[in-house]
């Protein structure tokens, strides 16, 4: 298949339509999110959005969030809110009430985590704000701690990489770092190229966030990315990096592209 962008559903607005929510917490058994979703279709509930995850404080249970469309049904949230408590497996059950007809937010999960670690998560416009007015304000010094903070966290990052998800070689990362890249938003991240004998490599990144915001700019704008790749290709080279853009799409490039090579 083909990339698709994904909607995380945790803020869903949809005017005039009567969306409520379902918040479950039920047992790591096989079976009880299938009888979840047989009680919904024998009442003709449309499902919107729908999350399982195994707790992160507590394996042996998984949390379920159903988000759902009641329009045009007779049928109330709190006569199947019932059954769904009475499903084998099923150790509580909640509705999330709308904020306003048509827009429901999921508060009932909270703190946010992804791959075991903590997460927060901007969306572009906070993010757009910040960079544009911390640059307009201190210039291109704003540009040299972007770029520090980067490859401070491109190191960090391929560490914890290693010894969290137990990545045994350069390749096992290298494929994991793509994924997650793509996972969490940041970009399509493209290894053209890597030498580990001469200690270079050619990067492309696609539809990268930092540089979307700030098309038709005169300069490119990777500043904490080229860090980023640069503290990673450290770590890969054991000898400090340097990474080089020399295509950007905030200057109308169709990617953004990067030569990293060892620090003369």
């Amino acid at each position: 298949m083909s990339n698709n962008a994904l909607e995380l559903g945790r803020i869903i607005f949809i005017p005039n339509m009567d969306i409520y929510g379902f918040n479950i917490r039920i047992t790591d058994k096989v079976g009880v999110e299938v009888n979840i979703l047989a009680t919904l279709k024998k009442y003709r509930v449309n499902i919107i959005y729908a999350l399982i995850s195994i707790s992160p404080q507590n394996i042996s249970q998984k949390l379920g969030v159903f988000i759902c469309n009641f329009t045009g049904l007779d049928v109330k949230p709190v006569n199947i809110l019932d059954e769904i408590k009475n499903i084998d497996g099923v150790i509580d059950a909640e509705i999330i009430q709308p904020i306003k007809k048509g827009f429901i937010i999921d508060d009932r999960h909270f703190p946010l985590f992804l791959g075991g670690v903590r997460t927060v998560v901007f969306r572009q416009f906070i993010v757009e704000g910040l960079l544009k007015r911390l640059r307009e304000q201190y210039g291109s010094a704003f540009d040299i701690i972007l770029y520090h903070q980067g490859f401070e966290t491109g190191k960090v990052t391929y560490k914890y990489f290693k010894e969290n998800y137990c990545l045994g070689s350069i390749e096992e990362f290298i494929k994991a770092d793509t994924a997650i890249a793509k996972a969490v938003g940041w970009y399509e991240l493209i290894i053209e190229k890597i030498d580990l004998k001469n200690r270079e490599a050619k990067v492309i990144l696609k539809d990268s966030f930092e540089c979307v915001m700030f098309k038709d700019s005169k300069t490119p704008k990777s500043s904490f990315t080229r860090g980023f790749l640069a503290g990673l290709f450290t770590e890969i080279f054991r000898v400090k990096a340097q990474a080089y853009e020399t295509k950007c799409i905030a200057i109308g490039d169709p990617y953004c592209e990067f030569q990293v090579k060892v620090e003369q």
